[in-house]
């Protein structure tokens, strides 16, 4: 469908899951998930292989987890990828899934009973015992975000993974390690690149100052007055002409009440001190105070 438009079409995909699933350090969702956005990529680029005039960039924006294979001892010698291999194959379904098969029956028979039916896996009780007590003993050390509780089906991955494959992982969060980006239908040199150049390149790619035009609004080239407030990591936002914008979101608040959903998301560059919004929001923002306006006129006039 869209590539009967004659002035051509750009289409983002994203394999979101991926993401979900290392923060639960689940190694069979994890898997499985990037199998599947590898097959959306593969498609993509059949697709420009025909078509012979479309680019395809694939990339992470980050790593999480820092999902290894290398087991939790030295046991190096014996090591073959049966051992990496055959854990995995007998899961039918993520950590979620199984903790939902449990049902209304929340007990630790019932939570043996269905790891190992789904999952392939008999759990000692020492093992259960420690993704019971995973939450209060690891949160403060292993947690994606401050003061929030690690899951239990986070738990049960992190527990399984290290007890029963030779998955590892560092993290519920991200990590900082390199990550790779693939592209066809484009001359780009190989190594490394910096993550801001990634950004240049896209917006070379769908074409020139649209970006900067329509997405991120630099408000300091604006009119509009602006602040915001770092001093609660759950609560971020900024507030411009009187209207709450959350940091990183792609909505913002008038009256306490959500507005419509925007392109783009709000940005808070704090090296350098700007505010980007889009040129979307910068007119529901005007209009907004324009139609505040009108009502406190009539107010006043009653």
């Amino acid at each position: 469908i869209l590539s009967r438009n004659e002035n051509g079409f750009f289409l983002m995909v994203e394999g979101s899951q991926i993401d979900w699933a290392a923060h639960a350090n689940d190694a069979i969702w994890t898997v499985t998930d990037f199998i599947a956005w590898d097959e959306a990529v593969k498609t993509a680029v059949q697709f420009a292989q025909r078509d012979k005039h479309t680019i395809v960039l694939a990339m992470p924006d980050h790593n999480t987890g820092g999902m290894t294979i290398g087991g939790y001892n030295n046991d190096y010698k014996n090591r073959r990828v049966e051992f990496a291999r055959d854990p995995l194959l007998q899961m039918k379904m993520t950590s979620q899934g199984v903790l939902k098969m449990m049902g209304n029956n929340a007990t630790i028979a019932n939570l043996k009973a269905v790891v190992t039916e789904y999952w392939g896996i008999e759990l000692t009780d020492e093992q259960v015992d420690k993704i019971i007590h995973y939450s209060k003993n690891y949160s403060g050390k292993y947690s994606s975000s401050p003061a929030i509780p690690i899951p239990l089906h986070y738990a049960l991955s992190r527990v399984v993974s290290e007890e029963h494959t030779i998955v590892g992982w560092s993290t519920h969060g991200h990590t900082g390690g390199n990550v790779p980006f693939w592209v066809y239908g484009l001359d780009l040199p190989s190594g490394l690149i910096s993550n801001s150049d990634v950004g240049k390149i896209a917006k070379n790619v769908v074409g020139g100052e649209m970006l900067d035009d329509c997405l991120y609004i630099d408000l300091d080239k604006t009119h509009l007055s602006w602040s915001v407030n770092l001093s609660d990591v759950k609560n971020e936002h900024a507030i411009v002409e009187g209207f709450k914008f959350p940091l990183n979101s792609d909505h913002f608040f008038a009256n306490n009440v959500r507005q419509k959903t925007l392109p783009g998301i709000t940005v808070y560059a704090s090296i350098t001190g700007k505010l980007y919004i889009s040129s979307q929001a910068i007119e529901q923002v005007m209009s907004l105070k324009k139609h505040n306006r009108m009502l406190l006129r009539g107010s006043n006039t009653q």
